[in-house]
């Protein structure tokens, strides 16, 4: 398979999980919970030959495409990754420079005395994965591994942003400028059908609040949106932000 076909296959696949599926949309989860998903979820559970099961898993989830999931510890994941694609796609060319295998949740979430989890990995641009890691990822991450995690992780508003190919704003603008492209964003996720402007909105900006101020809350709604925003069809759903 030619890798921009796998790209654009692997984006199309999380869209959909992501719109229909959330309560299996997660993006990491402890290794003894793996067993009880297969069940659960009726998944099914295969491995990468030469590999650990303790160190790589195939989740295959029903109608979706076969998912790569690496224990948090384990270091050789873009090689599981190339074996991934040789063993489910027949892909043997090295992978492009500009691509970058991604854990979907951060390994620096996770503390040595944290539970064993099993994080899905995920193929990136280069240039797209640097927009998280160099300010949001390291800041919001740095309050999060604080809290010792219970049970799946599900995927939130940034990591799917991500995921969709969209970079984030310079953590130096101001939360004005940031509400700003997060409504405009919100905009744009509306007419491709991803999900309404105002629900985006109301996730995207309590995440990117989160991570860039440390205040789990929306953003202030920017003066230059705010009537638009304030008379939207949902906003009495949204009591946070009328204030704003």
């Amino acid at each position: 398979m030619n890798i921009h076909l796998y790209l654009e296959n692997q984006k199309k696949n999380l869209i959909h999980e992501f719109k229909n599926n959330m309560s299996t949309c997660l993006i990491a989860t402890p290794y003894e919970n793996i067993n009880r998903h297969t069940s659960q979820y009726n998944w099914k559970i295969s491995y990468l030959q030469h590999i650990k099961p303790t160190s790589a898993i195939i989740i295959q989830k029903p109608f979706m495409l076969p998912e790569l999931w690496v224990g948090r510890t384990y270091t050789r994941y873009r090689h599981a990754f190339i074996e991934y694609l040789k063993q489910y796609y027949q892909y043997t060319d090295k992978l492009p420079g500009t691509l970058q295998v991604d854990h979907l949740q951060s390994t620096y979430r996770f503390k040595k005395d944290h539970p064993q989890y099993f994080i899905r990995l995920y193929l990136i641009e280069r240039t797209i994965n640097t927009s998280y890691g160099a300010g949001f990822e390291k800041s919001f991450y740095k309050n999060e591994r604080n809290t010792i995690p219970k049970g799946g992780i599900h995927m939130d508003w940034i990591t799917f942003l991500k995921v969709y190919g969209v970079k984030l704003p310079s953590k130096q603008l101001s939360p004005d400028e940031w509400s700003s492209w997060t409504w405009l964003l919100a905009l744009e996720l509306d007419k491709n059908g991803i999900e309404d402007a105002l629900i985006s909105y109301h996730g995207i900006s309590t995440v990117l609040n989160l991570g860039y101020r440390g205040k789990y809350t929306p953003l202030p709604i920017s003066l230059k949106f705010k009537n638009e925003i304030l008379n939207h069809p949902l906003i009495n759903l949204y009591p946070s932000l009328v204030d704003r």
